[in-house]
């Protein structure tokens, strides 16, 4: 495999920190329903059906709306996750203070490659280089932008970007096939 170091910052298109909800929430002639998504609601790679409901302001927040193929990423070392939106359809969905949300160049960057090797060991222990503070590390854009990732061939990336999407699917219908089996349990009882 050829691979190069880069800088995120060398790929990312765009990289933004969420909100706090009591400063978007609105009542005006822009505000539209949406749903804001937590850390809680970030689990093995994927994002939860169900997450808070609230009203946003469409026209001042726009940039804080998650798009399919954003990386989203917790901003603390602690309870550290990391997933890639996919088939958000018409859901809007917000990210929240402790989430960094990046848009990567697709020409350059593949993002469920970046997701994938965010998501191990390495990636983690790159990421915490880029972490400042003593107690809680938090991770900031600008230095998020100056960390270094392995970065492999576009075909290569999308090669190991298709294999962890596989992975995360049977995870999902692991995950649906247990839930099953818990209804059925409760049905016995």
């Amino acid at each position: 495999m050829n691979v190069n170091t880069v800088k995120l910052g060398d790929i990312i298109k765009e990289i933004r920190h969420g909100l706090i909800p009591d400063k978007y929430i609105a009542d005006n002639e822009f505000a539209r329903p949406c749903e804001y998504l937590r850390l809680s609601d970030i689990n093995d790679g994927i994002i939860a059906e169900n997450c808070i409901e609230l009203v946003y302001d469409s026209k001042r927040f726009k940039e804080y709306v998650i798009k399919d193929g954003d990386v989203i990423l917790s901003a603390s070392d602690k309870n550290f996750k990391v997933v890639c939106a996919e088939d958000l359809g018409d859901r809007k969905l917000l990210i929240s203070s402790t989430l960094i949300r990046i848009e990567f160049d697709r020409e350059k960057a593949d993002p469920y490659y970046i997701t994938a090797f965010l998501s191990s060991a390495e990636g983690k222990d790159r990421l915490d280089e880029c972490r400042s503070g003593k107690v809680i590390r938090l991770l900031h854009t600008k230095d998020l932008k100056e960390c270094e990732i392995q970065l492999p061939s576009m075909e290569e990336q999308k090669e190991i970007g298709e294999k962890y999407r596989h992975h995360l699917e049977k995870i999902r219908q692991l995950k649906a096939d247990i839930d099953g089996l818990y209804k059925d349990i409760e049905l016995m009882r």
